[in-house]
């Protein structure tokens, strides 16, 4: 069974998202619509025991806000799946302003939703993540959010099955996807995606131990070991590894 839980300030589209991609698989559950905390609370439990799908279309904005869903729905063990609705001020404004009665909400109140929005992490409990952008004509642009160990556990894996021709066209690709990419933590997962399947064109043997630049990195590495593409080492003190393509040798 599936909690799907919706973040983002008022008027960012949520309700018709919810409308269009759940309306027939899943019941929704609005605090707007049902008043108080008691009654959400018990549609919830209903949803939670009858093992039904569930939609919470509110805004969800903190980490707090959102852990009596995650950890009720994974007590009862179903998937996560959050969508995180990207906010943009000036668009939300101007749906509110067509809005009229109890559904128009105040310009302070967006503005104190937004002030305390907090992105949502894997680390919350979510089994999927994905970002809802508002397009043109009330349509939407929705963008799976990459989980970065298991995305970068699966790159390892995959680059290393592959041939030079095959790592050649996956760095090409990959390119073209940092180029278009919005969300901050996707363009990060592509870019360590990047540098591993860069790496799996060096050789090994090329790098020794030693000390190393590494790219984007102020201090330089003591290169203790390697682990396939991973250079292991210290750096300030610290345990670190890079991919060798980070590497530059000094001296």
């Amino acid at each position: 069974m599936e909690c799907v839980l919706f973040v983002g300030i008022q008027a960012s589209g949520k309700s018709t998202f919810c409308k269009e991609r759940f309306y027939q698989t899943h019941i929704r559950l609005n605090l707007d619509m049902l008043r108080t905390r008691h009654r959400e609370q018990i549609f919830l439990q209903a949803c939670l025991e009858g093992k039904m799908p569930f939609v919470v279309d509110n805004t969800n904005p903190t980490k707090e806000d959102r852990q009596r869903y995650i950890e009720a729905a994974k007590a009862h063990k179903f998937k996560i799946v959050g969508y995180y609705f990207a906010p943009d001020y000036e668009v939300s404004i101007r749906r509110n302003e067509t809005r009229t009665g109890k559904a128009r909400v105040s310009e302070v109140g967006i503005r104190s939703v937004l002030k305390k929005l907090e992105i949502p992490m894997y680390e919350e409990g979510f089994d999927e993540l994905y970002q809802v952008t508002s397009a043109s004509a009330d349509g939407f642009i929705v963008e799976r959010i990459l989980n970065a160990g298991t995305e970068e556990e699966q790159a390892l894996k995959k680059y290393s099955q592959m041939t030079k021709d095959e790592l050649h066209q996956e760095i090409e690709s990959l390119k073209t996807q940092m180029e278009a990419v919005q969300f901050p933590s996707q363009l990060e997962i592509l870019s360590s995606k990047f540098n591993f399947a860069r790496a799996y064109l060096l050789s090994p043997e090329d790098y020794p131990p030693g000390l190393y630049e590494v790219t984007d990195q102020e201090l330089p590495m003591k290169v203790d070991y390697l682990n396939g593409v991973m250079a292991w080492g210290t750096m300030n003190g610290e345990e670190v590894s890079f991919p060798i393509s980070l590497l530059r040798k000094i001296g």
